[in-house]
């Protein structure tokens, strides 16, 4: 799975650029399917437990890189009284996406419409993104310190913008972390997203980054990724 991001935080699955306030981020995402002490379900092929949370390094030229496990950012308490959850070609999911049907989605129908989160999931997503626009002066900002580590600061205005200014942060990034707001996927498939800033994920990227995800997870049974179609971009 391969993501794209913009200035109001449209993001496209693999790796797509666009140009944003002076800077073009690339953004690119995988699904993987993780294997647990080699217990797996006849179900769905992955056991349930929560794989061990850690921090662990990868290098990506020209510099290194992170690869970041966390548990998905939480929003705090909001109203939502006016939240309207957007119409979709194929509804909300009522259950979760198992390993199998991602892979009929995928690389069979190709059809990434099929692909969603549930309701909960999807409000939780949208109160979070109320709540960041109130608080940030632009997405980006938001991305530059939480996904690239940039220093959070605040102006007259009150909001929190990243430093140093784009002009000041030169050259290539990379981060490997995990999607804050993945669709509705079953137990022990994960969504993972490399974010570039300065360029295109380039396919070398690409594969040092799954190669990256192989050995910082340990066993990793398969691994899914795809281009987003311009109509699904969130």
């Amino acid at each position: 799975l391969h993501h794209t991001l913009s200035a109001d935080l449209t993001l496209s699955l693999y790796w797509l650029a666009v140009a944003a306030s002076g800077c073009s981020f690339s953004l690119s995402s995988t699904f993987v399917r993780p294997i647990r002490d080699r217990q797996m379900t006849q179900e769905h092929g992955a056991i349930s437990t929560a794989p061990q949370r850690r921090r662990l390094r990868f290098s990506l030229s020209p510099k290194a890189s992170e690869l970041v496990l966390k548990n998905p950012l939480q929003p705090g308490p909001m109203a939502e009284d006016d939240i309207i959850l957007p119409t979709l070609k194929y509804g909300y999911r009522k259950e979760p996406l198992e390993w199998p049907e991602l892979v009929e989605i995928i690389q069979v129908e190709q059809n990434l419409d099929k692909l969603a989160r549930n309701e909960d999931q999807q409000r939780t997503y949208m109160l979070y993104m109320r709540d960041l626009k109130k608080k940030w002066r632009t997405v980006i900002d938001f991305v530059l310190c939480s996904k690239f580590d940039l220093e959070k600061r605040t102006g007259n205005d009150n909001l929190w913008f990243a430093f140093p200014p784009l002009s000041e942060f030169p050259g290539v990034h990379l981060k490997l972390v995990q999607n804050d707001f993945p669709y509705y996927l079953g137990s022990g498939v994960e969504h993972w997203i490399l974010w570039k800033l300065g360029g295109d994920c380039t396919e070398k990227e690409i594969e040092e980054a799954e190669e990256s995800l192989k050995n910082g997870l340990g066993d990793v049974s398969d691994i899914l990724h795809w281009i987003n179609p311009p109509r699904l971009k969130s």
